[in-house]
C-alpha cells in the first residue's frame, strides 16, 4: 500500500516538528486451519468495535522476535517516508514448506490507513494520535492443501509442501509419515468416495499382518475400519461413501512403530484465491 505526503514543502519540517506517522491497520478474518491428523480449527477474528481502533498493527516491543524476525513494524511498513511516500509491504501467508499445516482455507479483510502524532509514537493497537489518510480497504483469499511434495521421499513431512487450490472437490493430503525410520517404503494411494473433512490415522498390524484406520469425522465421532490380511500385501481398506485406501508394500517389509500414517480429506466449495484493493 502506498500513501504520499502533502503538501511537498512539509517534508523537510518533519523531524524538527516531531511529526511521527504510522500505517495502521484494521483485520477481520475467517480461516479455517487444519494440521496433519487433526480436525480442523476455526481462526476468526471480528473488525474492531471502534471506527479508529487498530488490531493489527503491534508495537514494536521486544523486536527483533526470537524466531518472527520480519514481524516487526520496521520491517513491514515505513515509519520515515521514501521521499514523500510510506509504503506498507506486510501480506499475510503461510509457509508453504515445513510446516504442520494439511490446509489452509484463509479469507482475509483489511482496512488501512495512516494516522499522525506530534513526538509520541502512535503505533500499537489502541486509539492514538490522528487519522491524516483515507482508509483503503483490501482482501485476500487463497485455499492451500498439503498435495505436493520436491523428491520421491514423499511421506517425509520435511519433502511435502501446500499447494493452490484452484477447482472445487475434494482433495486427500499426501500420508505423513511418523514412524522412526522416515524413508519411504511402499505406496498408499487413497480416493474419495464422497465429501467430508475427515481425519485418518492408518497403523500396520504386524502381528496380525493387517493395517486399520482411526476415522475421525468433524463431529468428533470415531470409527475403526480393517484391511484384509496378507503377508506381502496389497492391503486395501474401503469405506463406502468416505474413502479408498490401497497398501503396496516396498522393498522392505512393513514394521510396527514404524508405519504410522496420518493424512486428512477436506472438500473445497467455491473456491476464490484472489487478491483485490480500492
Amino acid at each position: 500500500m502506498n500513501f504520499s505526503i502533502l503538501p511537498e514543502d512539509i517534508k523537510p519540517e518533519l523531524s524538527d516538528l516531531g511529526i511521527i506517522y504510522d500505517i495502521t491497520r484494521q483485520k477481520s478474518i475467517v480461516n479455517i486451519l487444519g494440521n496433519i491428523g487433526l480436525r480442523y480449527i476455526n481462526d476468526v477474528k471480528p473488525w474492531p468495535n471502534q471506527v479508529e481502533l487498530p488490531n493489527d498493527d503491534p508495537e514494536d516491543k521486544g523486536c527483533p522476535h526470537p524466531t518472527l524476525p520480519l514481524a516487526c513494524d520496521f520491517f513491514d511498513e515505513d515509519t520515515e517516508p521514501l521521499l514523500l511516500d510510506l509504503f506498507s509491504f506486510d501480506s499475510p501467508g503461510d509457509l508453504i514448506i515445513q510446516t504442520n499445516r494439511a490446509f489452509v482455507k484463509k479469507s482475509n479483510n483489511f482496512k488501512e490507513f495512516v494516522r499522525v502524532s506530534f513526538k509520541d509514537d502512535p503505533s500499537d493497537d489502541i486509539i492514538k494520535g490522528s487519522r491524516c489518510s483515507d482508509t483503503y480497504t483490501w482482501s485476500l483469499q487463497h485455499n492451500l492443501c498439503r498435495t505436493g511434495f520436491v523428491n520421491s521421499d514423499k511421506y517425509n513431512i520435511e519433502n511435502q509442501i501446500l499447494e493452490e487450490v484452484i477447482e472445487d472437490g475434494t482433495y486427500i493430503t499426501i500420508p505423513t509419515r511418523k514412524g522412526i525410520n522416515m524413508i519411504e517404503n511402499g505406496t498408499i494411494s487413497t480416493t474419495p468416495l464422497g465429501p467430508s473433512d475427515n481425519v485418518y490415522t492408518l497403523i500396520y498390524d504386524k502381528s496380525g499382518e493387517f493395517w486399520y484406520v482411526n476415522v475421525t469425522e468433524q463431529n468428533g465421532s470415531a470409527k475403526i475400519e480393517f484391511s484384509n490380511t496378507s503377508t506381502m500385501g496389497p492391503w486395501e481398506i474401503n469405506i463406502p461413501g468416505d474413502i479408498n485406501i490401497k497398501i503396496v508394500n516396498g522393498t522392505m517389509l512393513f514394521t510396527a512403530g514404524e508405519s504410522l500414517y496420518q493424512f486428512n480429506k477436506i472438500t473445497f466449495n467455491n473456491v476464490k484465491n484472489h487478491f483485490t484493493a480500492n
